[in-house]
């Protein structure tokens, strides 16, 4: 069994669930669509899209979550010959609230490398743990991740088909169809975007927590055997 590449392929599937996500999320300073105050969109109505946004983001952090733990217990497993049942990633707000993990969570791993954990919590500065793990354990233990949606209005063109048709006086009229002008594509711009509950940018957001996966795992490396 070789852990590393097993980590490396944990952490590259985070990556393309967010190369999907770069695909799909509008962040609410875009102007993706024309919109017009008379035409309203329904939010019930892009439901279905946005949730599968979410599905995607918690999939992504437990994808970069899981790394983190394996990287631990691999950790564990070279130094102890038995491995505790609660070893994983510590991420910790304080030091105090650290070093009461470390019996538990890093149980059998030497001092000194349990200083390179400690070098990589909130607290000292990597702060996009805190993201992670919010976002994990609520898509791991409770729901699905919140967003913020912002549905747009609207508005098709309307124009005049060489159809005709009585209108409700009795005369007869050319028929009205709708239609997206050119430079609205429906698929390509949706009248909806989204970002995390608070509002944040969610592929800038994500962006940062996969850069500082892989630079805890690029620290780490050298300490893990290749099989």
């Amino acid at each position: 069994m070789d852990r590393v590449y097993e980590i490396e392929l944990l952490i590259e599937r985070g990556g393309e669930h967010l190369d999907w996500l770069r695909k799909w999320v509008f962040h609410l300073d875009n102007e993706t669509v024309v919109g017009n105050s008379d035409t309203y969109a329904l939010a019930e109505s892009f439901d279905r899209p946005a949730t599968r946004i979410r599905i995607f983001i918690g999939e992504f952090a437990n994808a970069l979550r899981d790394a983190l733990n394996q990287i631990t217990y691999a950790v564990a497993e070279q130094s102890s010959r038995k491995v505790g049942e609660r070893v994983q990633f510590p991420i910790e707000e304080s030091p105090d609230r650290f070093a009461d993990k470390v019996a538990t969570q890093l149980e059998g791993i030497p001092v000194e490398v349990v200083a390179l954990f400690k070098r990589f919590q909130p607290y000292n500065g990597c702060e996009c743990l805190s993201l992670l793990r919010a976002l994990s354990n609520v898509h791991k233990h409770r729901h699905l991740v919140a967003v913020k949606k912002n549905v747009r209005n609207v508005a098709p063109q309307v124009r005049l088909t060489d159809e005709t048709e009585l209108s409700p006086e009795g005369i007869r009229v050319r028929k009205k169809e709708f239609y997206w002008p050119d430079n609205v594509d429906m698929k390509v711009n949706p009248p909806y975007t989204v970002a995390l509950a608070d509002g944040t940018p969610i592929i800038k957001s994500l962006e940062t927590l996969l850069s500082g996966v892989e630079r805890i795992f690029n620290e780490f490396k050298p300490l893990l055997k290749r099989d």
